[in-house]
């Protein structure tokens, strides 16, 4: 999932420094900028507005949802759909009809998928690059390193690219900001949801880091208590109320499971 704690307005602006943006993803980061069309003095506008997109996110996407909770109290979520995988943007331009936004909302769709082509572009670099420029030399173990780089780059672009078109389309038809209501997400639930998600969110990815940098993986659960066991104890208490080890170690482990099973995380596993 994406990180809300980044500011967007540095990929908007043009502050970010990057081997790989202007090579890779300038073209989409012009075409993305189009669409979003705000002045550069208005510009931390984006900062509040990838909330209402992870809102949506969260909405449309069952693996993003609690369901309940298990014995312990820690949170169930539901499951994806492995059957039909689908894009985030797909996702959202095949749900208009079913998303609301709020009546005084100064963006419009095409606004929203130029934004969400910009979070994307923006995961990528803070999920994936950093590993690549962080290594001297391709990593021994893992094989055809050149091949995983470039697929890894490639489903990002062609999932920028989708976004884009998205909005594109949706400026061609001019449709009205507030779209067709049905249901509201609400600014209260968007500031609930950054509250209780992110700093979560945000141990899963350092996590993800420590087992990326961990020079045994063989096994996965020993990793994770090791990095729980690093944590402060309300670092821990965010994993697991409870503050036991196996609950926490076995929720961290899942999400492990799930990065991994995306390039070019496929290869540590």
């Amino acid at each position: 999932m994406f990180s809300i704690s980044r500011d967007l307005s540095l990929i908007y602006l043009g502050y970010v420094q990057s081997k790989y943006l202007t090579q890779f993803f300038d073209p989409l980061i012009d075409r993305a900028i189009q669409l979003i069309s705000i002045k550069p003095e208005s510009v931390s506008i984006l900062n509040e507005k990838k909330y209402i997109v992870q809102g949506m996110i969260y909405s449309l996407f069952p693996e993003f949802q609690i369901i309940g909770q298990d014995e312990n109290g820690d949170p169930i979520y539901g499951k994806p759909d492995d059957s039909e995988p689908i894009s985030f943007a797909k996702n959202v331009f095949q749900n208009i009809n079913n998303l609301e936004l709020s009546s005084d909302d100064s963006f419009s769709w095409p606004q929203y998928f130029g934004l969400l082509a910009l979070m994307e572009i923006d995961s990528y670099i803070i999920q994936n690059d950093w590993v690549f420029e962080e290594m001297d030399t391709p990593p021994s173990h893992i094989p055809n390193w050149d091949e995983v780089v470039a697929n890894s780059r490639i489903t990002t672009l062609l999932s920028v690219s989708e976004t884009v078109c998205f909005g594109e389309v949706l400026e061609a038809k001019n449709l009205p900001t507030s779209g067709l209501i049905k249901d509201k997400i609400s600014k209260q639930s968007q500031n609930a949801m950054r509250i209780r998600y992110q700093p979560l969110n945000d141990i899963k990815s350092d996590f993800i880091k420590f087992y990326i940098d961990s020079s045994d993986k063989s096994n996965k659960s020993e990793i994770a208590r090791k990095f729980y066991r690093s944590l402060s104890k309300n670092q821990q208490r965010i994993i697991t109320s409870t503050l036991k080890i196996e609950n926490a170690c076995r929720t961290l482990v899942n999400h492990l499971n799930k990065v991994l099973n995306l390039k070019p995380f496929s290869m540590y596993s």
